[in-house]
């Protein structure tokens, strides 16, 4: 798939802060993102989203599966990790999330830490 260097009004490309790691651009989402719409249709096709375990396969190419939050254990998702396993992470829609997250958006993980006895998931946003 060839991507022309235009991209939408919010990218980094058009000085947008996301996408930025440090001061350095990422432009690699952006141009999945494009590749992305451009096969299903354009942005507007996908701007509802849809679901991460579609994504993932479609951008894999492997099978991938969907896991509910009350089903997914720290040492479930620590055996994930140590698999090699890629982890996407999403928001159900809703406003007003804690920590800067988007409602109905996708995550990548990053890892975990503790605070204590508790562990804290550290996600990015592509």
């Amino acid at each position: 798939m060839t991507v022309a260097n235009q991209f939408p009004n919010y990218s980094a490309d058009s000085g947008a802060g996301q996408d930025v790691v440090g001061d350095q651009k990422e432009i690699w989402p952006q141009v999945l993102e494009k590749a992305y719409a451009t096969l299903n249709g354009g942005y507007a096709a996908i701007n509802e989203g849809g679901y991460a375990v579609v994504a993932m396969e479609e951008l894999t190419g492997q099978h991938a599966r969907s896991i509910s939050p009350a089903r997914l254990t720290l040492s479930r998702l620590e055996r994930y990790v140590s698999a090699g396993d890629l982890v996407v992470m999403d928001t159900r829609n809703r406003n007003h999330l804690p920590d800067n997250l988007v409602g109905d958006h996708a995550y990548m993980f990053e890892g975990v830490t503790m605070n204590g006895n508790t562990p804290m998931v550290h996600l990015g946003n592509p």
